[in-house]
């Protein structure tokens, strides 16, 4: 009789539908979220495990390549509308990297070292 009753409650625990059995969830910042990567935010990713434990890390921005980078609210690194540049440290004139910039007196281009003064030479 005890394994009659046994076989029974297997019976009934395997015939549950799949939509009853309770599925993994992870709370964040008050949200909820399923198992696997999410992003909460533009600059922040985030996994969530089969366990419901959040693990996060921000996103790393490398340093903008020009001497105008602006914030896209969409992005979450600075991007450079007008590509990699320099400016003239004497006026704040922005000179487009791999151009010569003359203004009459002195002619000027960006370094190749990666340095955002540009280099100018009195002609």
């Amino acid at each position: 009789m005890y394994s009659k009753v046994l076989l029974s409650l297997f019976a009934v625990a395997c015939a549950l539908p799949t939509d009853l059995v309770p599925t993994p969830q992870c709370l964040y910042n008050g949200h909820i979220y399923p198992p696997g990567a999410f992003q909460p935010s533009v600059c922040v990713h985030c996994q969530c495990s089969s366990t419901g434990q959040v693990t996060c890390a921000p996103q790393f921005c490398p340093p903008p390549i020009c001497v105008d980078a602006v914030k896209d609210p969409s992005k979450c690194c600075p991007v450079c509308p007008n590509g990699r540049n320099c400016r003239i440290s004497g006026d704040g004139t922005v000179v487009k990297f791999g151009e010569n910039y003359f203004d009459g007196s002195q002619e000027c281009h960006c370094p190749s070292h990666g340095s955002f003064e540009a280099e100018c030479i009195y002609v």
